[in-house]
């Protein structure tokens, strides 16, 4: 079963964690965000949240595999934080 994440609650976490939104498109549903300061650590460029679905794209540029994608379907709001 799709769960929706209320997207006033998305971006209060995705600031809490020194995220900036960087794209939203209603009809998509989908809102970006990307560090406010480049993360290093763990290559991460850009984080995709489907709203309505609870989907989350996670895009990173691996140093060994290049630019890549990972999903997660299902998320929860107590989830992202650790996204």
């Amino acid at each position: 079963m799709a769960m929706a994440l209320p997207i006033e609650d998305v971006r209060r976490l995705a600031r809490a964690a020194a995220l900036e939104e960087t794209y939203y498109n209603e009809q998509s549903r989908v809102v970006s965000f990307a560090p406010a300061n480049t993360d290093t650590e763990h290559n991460l460029s850009r984080v995709n949240v489907y709203y309505t679905t609870g989907t989350v794209g996670t895009c990173i540029d691996h140093p060994r595999q290049g630019k890549t994608q990972l999903f997660r379907r299902n998320v929860t709001l107590a989830m992202l934080p650790d996204i």
